[in-house]
């Protein structure tokens, strides 16, 4: 029996969350397994409707007319592809209810239908260490400021697998938890007792002070590279939690970076 009419429906867009805690190997990609919530900023399109499922924000329009459109009868597969219409600009606030992920800002380009991979970031209260142990601190400037938001992607070089990528990233007061979990666990006849690694800190002054003073989130993937004070002869001891500080400090103390003339 054919079809009187068949109904087109297009979605504008999708957002994927990524959880990039911990494990930042290029193959190993996690969408975040609770739904969170997003706030639009700005002015996003009048008509624009979403679905948050976990891990993914669905964007749906009514506009332009041919997203949703009804055609009589029975349509062939030249007729149900996605029409092209003009994209739009997207920004907002991502936040968790849970408080196990990080909030964060983001801005983007939408409207194609070809997807946006979002990095987010576990809060250290939804950081969970297991067997292969980790790092805990605070990141603080050389005024005392704490590098609200600072992303730490810290690289660990077992003698026989090669340099392995972790990343976390700090809360809004500085603090931060980092699990090593897959971090290859010591032999009985390792050659070593403890792992050489290399430390790389993203973070802003600017930034950290705009929170401070008026909550003001960032977007983790805009934030500058900055140097960390007095950090030399970095190991890892697998199996062990320990603190990730700058040698004369209890903290783990960032450099001030001069403003541009």
């Amino acid at each position: 029996m054919a079809a009187s009419e068949t109904c087109l429906w297009h979605a504008s867009d999708w957002i994927a969350w990524i959880d990039r805690s911990g494990d930042a190997r290029p193959t190993r990609e996690a969408l975040v397994d609770v739904a969170l919530a997003v706030n639009f900023t700005g002015r996003p399109p009048r008509d624009l409707s979403v679905v948050q499922k976990p891990g993914r924000t669905l964007l749906w329009r009514r506009l332009p007319d041919t997203l949703r459109r009804t055609e009589p009868g029975e349509v062939d597969s030249a007729g149900r592809m996605r029409p092209v219409v003009p994209s739009y600009p997207l920004e907002g606030e991502l936040s968790d209810p849970s408080g196990r992920y990080l909030p964060r800002r983001f801005a983007l380009s939408a409207g194609a239908a070809l997807g946006h991979r979002l990095p987010v970031y576990r809060s250290p209260l939804g950081v969970r260490y297991q067997s292969a142990g980790g790092l805990f601190g605070r990141a603080v400037f050389e005024d005392g400021t704490p590098a609200a938001w600072a992303v730490l992607e810290l690289e660990v070089t077992p003698p026989l697998t090669g340099a392995l990528p972790f990343v976390t990233q700090a809360d809004g007061n500085g603090e931060f938890r980092l699990a090593l979990n897959r971090l290859p666990a010591l032999t009985k006849d390792a050659p070593v007792t403890r792992y050489a690694a290399s430390l790389r800190v993203r973070a802003s002054l600017a930034a950290a002070l705009a929170w401070r003073e008026q909550q003001s989130l960032i977007d983790p993937d805009l934030l500058p590279v900055v140097a960390v004070v007095d950090l030399a002869d970095l190991e890892v001891i697998p199996g062990e939690v320990n603190r990730l500080h700058s040698d004369a400090s209890a903290d783990l103390v960032l450099q001030v970076t001069p403003p541009n003339p």
